[in-house]
Order: structure tokens, then sequence, then C-alpha cells
């Protein structure tokens, strides 16, 4: 056989054995590995983990966005605008969960719901009804059974962020790597992606449909006590198929590729609200009167599912727009 022919036949067998497994995967003759049971198990207790890079971020809004978003509305609601100012600020790197707690995670990890609740909430939708007390006592028992789990496998445990007295949780060390609610500037950190639109995917609210659970058409038709353009503004005009809630995850992720971070549920975070945002404050701060939720929820107007828009309210609230999303400081391994 000349040797150019050898040389080319010896290429040719190497291109196959390159490319067989792909092959073969493909039809599916060699299947990857399936994943442990036991990753299905943490799986139940919470959304999959999306690991969000450190870096600085524009917090707040800017005043074109500011005068954008007061057309149509009444005057008595332009000093919602008053508190998002923008500023910068850092974040660490850390872990997210991909969708909001569903209701079936929350009877996994809690063995119940938080209460009934009058809109159709099934397994699969965002657990609601939540009180920022509970939604910290769930991040303290769902560190708990992770840690049983990861010490099954010989894998090193989580270190827990809160102490539960029983009533409500104190944040005891700032460093650790367990389950917790995010900062109110972490919250803002992930839903924005790196963008500075007013939501993650631009600026006008006609595409929120395609992106989140919001006051829409569907709503108005199903809910006209909501549609008060004198009272609250205009409502999107959209249709996103939803008039309550909706399966987490229904909608387009955002460019981290996390999902409903505009709308269905509204979203507990640590920090205590005040007027004037403190970049240097750190989340562990002094006592105020109300925490603060931030993403709007399904029943809420276009200004109120900005990524810079701040809710106060009392910890002790309890309605079916208000959920939970899960963090996580950064470990050494990861959990999935």
């Amino acid at each position: 056989m000349p040797g150019w022919a050898a040389r080319g036949l010896a290429g040719l067998l190497l291109a196959g054995a390159l490319t067989l497994p792909w092959v073969a995967t493909w039809q599916e003759v060699l299947r990857r590995p399936e994943p442990a049971q036991v990753a299905s198990e943490l799986v139940q207790y919470r959304p999959e983990l999306v690991l969000v890079p450190g870096g600085r971020i524009r917090m707040g809004s800017t005043l074109a966005e500011r005068e954008k978003f007061k057309q149509g509305l009444p005057e008595k609601l332009h000093s919602q605008f008053e508190d998002e100012h923008s500023h910068d600020a850092e974040v660490a790197p850390f872990y997210v969960c991909r969708t909001e707690v569903t209701l079936a995670q929350w009877k996994a990890v809690m063995g119940g719901s938080p209460v009934d609740c009058p809109y159709k909430c099934e397994d699969n939708q965002p657990a609601t009804n939540v009180q920022w007390h509970d939604a910290c006592h769930f991040m303290v028992e769902l560190t708990r059974l992770e840690n049983e789990v990861l010490r099954v496998r010989g894998e090193p445990e989580l270190t827990p962020c809160y102490e539960w007295t029983g009533e409500t949780c104190i944040w005891t060390d700032p460093a650790c790597t367990g389950f917790r609610l995010p900062t109110e500037t972490e919250w803002e950190y992930f839903a924005r992606a790196g963008t500075t639109t007013a939501y993650s995917f631009g600026d006008d609210p006609k595409d929120m449909c395609k992106h989140g659970n919001g006051g829409d058409l569907t709503a108005k038709r199903e809910h006209p006590e909501w549609d008060k353009p004198d009272e609250y503004g205009p409502m999107f005009d959209c249709d996103d198929k939803y008039p309550d809630l909706a399966p987490v995850g229904s909608f387009a992720e955002n460019p981290w590729g996390l999902h409903d971070v505009h709308g269905n549920a509204w979203e507990w975070t640590w920090d205590w609200y005040a007027a004037e945002l403190d970049t240097k404050a750190s989340a562990l701060g002094d006592a105020g009167v109300s925490r603060v939720s931030r993403g709007g929820s399904f029943g809420d107007w276009p200004r109120r599912l900005r990524a810079a828009f701040r809710l106060g309210s009392q910890p002790t609230v309890q309605v079916p727009s208000v959920g939970l999303r899960c963090v996580r400081g950064a470990p050494q391994h990861s959990t999935d």
C-alpha cells in the first residue's frame, strides 16, 4: 500500500475512533450515566442550582426609566420610584435556585402547605402564602436535610446560615455555605443578569408575556377588579395565558438561566426595608419594620415587575402572591 494511502487510512480510523462515542450516544447505544438517586432526592427538596459569577452591579433605576414608567400613572404613585436611585454594588459568587421554590418542594421540606390558597395551587407552582419567618425556617430545614444526604455520600456538609429560634431566624454566619434567602443586592444582581434595562429582556412591557407572569389581558378577563388604571396604572398589554400562578419555569429564562425573576410570585429577601439603600451596609444590619420582597407577581402592573422595584412588607404578611427563592454560598463542591 502506498505511504500516502496508509496515512490516509490511519487518519480515517483515528477520526472514526474519535467520533464513534458521539454517534453511539446519539443512537442511544452508549448512554450517559444516570444521575444518582441521592441527587434526585436533593432536587426534590429544592430547584436546580445555578452558579452566578461575582461582579459589580449598578442597582436601582435611571431617571429616564423612572420618567418612562410614571407615564399613565396617577400622581399619587409617583413616590413609589423614590427609593430606587441608582448606585454601585459588588457581589461575590453564589448559587441561585433556577426557579422559585415549588409547593411540592415546600411540602417535602416542611411537611405540609403554608396555608390553603384562594387560587388554584398545584405542586409545580410556587409555594406562596409564606411569611418571611417561615421562608427563613425553610432554609434552615433545607440545609439540614441536604446535609443528611451529603453525610451519607461522604461529602463535605454545608455550614448553616441561620439559627431558628422557634419564631424567627438569626443570621449567625455571614460566610456560610448553607441555604438562605438572597440579600436585596444579590436578588437584583441575578435578576438583571448583567443587563441594565428595566427588565432582564429589555424595556418594553409588551414583551413581558414571553418572560414572566404578570397582570395581563388574561388576568384582566378573569379578575376585572384588578384593572384599575386610575388607581394603579395600566396592566400589561399582552396575554401570557395564566390568570393566576403559573407552573415554575413556564416562561423564558433570563440571560443567566433563571426563571420567573419577573412575576409569578414575589420573592422574600433577607434585608430590612430602608427608603435609601446603603451599598456599604451589611445584610446583618439593624432591624426595621418591613422586609424587602422583589420581582412582582401574577397580578402586578408593569412598574412593579421591573428589576429595580422594591416592596417593603411586614415579615408576618401571608398572601397568595408572596413566595421565595433559595440561594447558597459557593462551596468547594457542588451537590448536583
